[in-house]
């Protein structure tokens, strides 16, 4: 069994990681707004065009028209791109914040593992250290596009493992949050 300390620092950090996912879906929620923002003020400044241009006679109409589609694609394109961009640079700056949580984690776990001498929970806490790390270095080192590109290959080849982790994950992502929140309700009641 781990000792109080360590359980202490293994709940300190898995906090710090939940903080972390919290972080990661509320910039990924700014990002989703930015983009719908964005697109909105794009079809009301084509609209604003179109209004403009509709009191031309029906010839100038159709080539402004023309140009206004055009004018409208572009801009819409420009849009996206550049939400794309924000969206892009928020998931690769919650990416490294995630990355450097696992290192503090993997940390947290050596110090356990050392605690423990050379026993057998000492090795597991480090082998799941060295998992951590391995992890973390993985996210660190590779922007969130190849990542996901990574996640969508490994799909495509295995489908049936990509679902079964899924599954676990979303158990375990569930769990996690379930624990947090009970902890957090247990805290309220004490301090009322």
């Amino acid at each position: 069994m781990l000792n109080e300390d360590t359980r202490t620092d293994v709940k300190k950090a898995a906090a710090a990681t939940k903080t972390a996912a919290q972080s990661v879906a509320r910039d990924g929620e700014e990002a989703a707004r930015n983009l719908t923002e964005t697109v909105r003020e794009s079809a009301s400044s084509a609209a604003e065009m179109v209004k403009e241009q509709a009191g031309f006679a029906a010839t100038a109409f159709m080539d402004k028209a023309v140009d206004i589609a055009a004018d409208v694609k572009s801009k819409a394109g420009d849009a996206a791109s550049s939400a794309l961009g924000i969206a892009g640079k928020k998931a690769d700056a919650a990416k490294d914040t995630l990355a450097d949580e696992g290192y503090k984690l993997a940390e947290t776990l050596r110090t356990a593992a050392s605690d423990r001498g050379a026993t057998v929970q000492a090795r597991v806490l480090d082998a799941v250290a060295g998992g951590v790390d391995s992890i973390s270095d993985t996210l660190q080192g590779r922007s969130f596009g190849d990542l996901f590109a990574d996640v969508q290959a490994f799909a495509r080849r295995n489908p049936g493992v990509f679902v079964a982790g899924a599954a676990v994950a979303g158990f375990a992502l569930a769990r996690f949050v379930r624990a947090g929140g009970a902890h957090d309700l247990g805290a309220k009641g004490r301090r009322t």
